[in-house]
C-alpha cells in the first residue's frame, strides 16, 4: 500500500470554477470519465470509487443545497476511504443571475451522467463483495480493534494485520501486511500466533480466513473490499457512499 497522499483525477471544485460554461464543463466531464472507464474495464475500484463517490456527493450537494461538499485531507492509501467528519460544506461563491443559471443548468445536465457512472462503479463493487467469503476462525468476544485475515491468491498466501479505529461513531481500519508467501502449504494460524507471541499488545485477537472467487485486481480491488466486509462484520459505520445514498433520498 502507498504511503503518500493520492492525487484526485479531477479538482473537486470543477464545476464551480470561473468560466461556468457548459462547453468547458462537458468537456472537463468527458476527460474525468475516460480516466475513470479505464479504472473500470481494468476492474479497479479504489482509490477512484472514493474520489467518484466525492464528486457524485458534491454535484447533489450544490443542486439541492446550494453547497459544497469537499473533504479536509486526502486519501493516504489506495485502501483509504472518506468518512463523515472529513466531509466539509461550503456557501457557494457569490454568482450573477446569469452565472448561478448556467451553473444550475449544468448541473441538471452532469448529475444523471456522474449517477451513471456511479452505478457502474456500484455494481461492480458490490460483484466483487458478493464474491469474497470470510469466515471467522478466531473471534475475540470483547476487543474488535485488533485482528488479522488471510488468503491465498493467485498462488501466494497473504496474512494481514487490521487495526480498526474510532473516531466518535466512524470506525476506519488500517491494514498491515505481516506475511507473503509462494508455500502456500503453510500454516497461517501459525504464522499469526508466532507474530503475536513477538507483540504481547496483541494477545487474544479475532483471526478470518478469506476465500476469494473472482480473479480481480488484489491492491485496488481485493484488498479494499476484504477490509469493508471485515470492518461489517464487526461493527456498522457510515461513509462517504452513505452520504450519496442520503441524497437520492432527499
Amino acid at each position: 500500500m502507498g504511503k503518500k497522499d493520492l492525487e484526485f483525477y479531477m479538482s473537486t471544485n470543477w464545476i464551480i470554477k470561473e468560466p461556468i460554461d457548459m462547453e468547458l464543463k462537458e468537456y472537463l466531464m468527458l476527460d474525468y470519465f475516460q480516466k475513470i472507464e479505464k479504472d473500470l474495464e481494468n476492474k479497479k475500484l479504489y482509490p477512484v470509487f472514493s474520489e467518484l463517490s466525492l464528486h457524485l456527493a458534491n454535484l447533489q450537494t450544490l443542486l439541492k443545497q446550494n453547497q459544497t461538499l469537499d473533504t479536509k485531507r486526502k486519501l493516504s492509501s489506495i485502501d483509504d476511504e472518506f468518512t463523515l467528519y472529513d466531509l466539509v460544506s461550503e456557501r457557494i461563491p457569490e454568482l450573477s443571475d446569469e452565472k448561478y443559471e448556467n451553473l444550475r443548468e449544468i448541473l441538471v445536465k452532469v448529475l444523471p451522467q456522474f449517477k451513471k457512472q456511479f452505478d457502474a462503479f456500484k455494481s461492480l463493487w458490490t460483484k466483487v463483495y458478493d464474491s469474497i467469503d470470510i469466515k471467522i476462525i478466531k473471534k475475540n468476544r470483547f476487543k474488535n480493534n485488533l485482528g488479522f485475515f488471510y488468503f491465498n491468491f493467485n498462488g501466494v498466501l497473504y496474512i494481514f494485520e487490521y487495526k480498526n479505529r474510532k473516531y466518535k461513531n466512524i470506525v476506519t481500519t488500517k491494514l498491515n501486511l505481516i506475511h507473503k508467501s509462494e508455500d502456500i502449504e503453510s500454516k497461517p494460524q501459525l504464522i499469526i500466533q508466532d507474530y503475536i507471541s513477538n507483540n504481547k499488545k496483541l494477545t487474544d485477537c479475532s483471526i478470518f480466513e478469506v476465500h476469494i472467487e473472482k480473479d480481480f485486481p488484489l491492491e485496488e480491488t481485493i484488498i479494499p473490499i476484504i477490509k469493508r466486509k471485515i470492518l461489517s462484520y464487526l461493527t456498522q459505520t457510515k461513509n462517504l457512499t452513505s452520504v450519496v445514498s442520503k441524497l437520492n433520498s432527499i
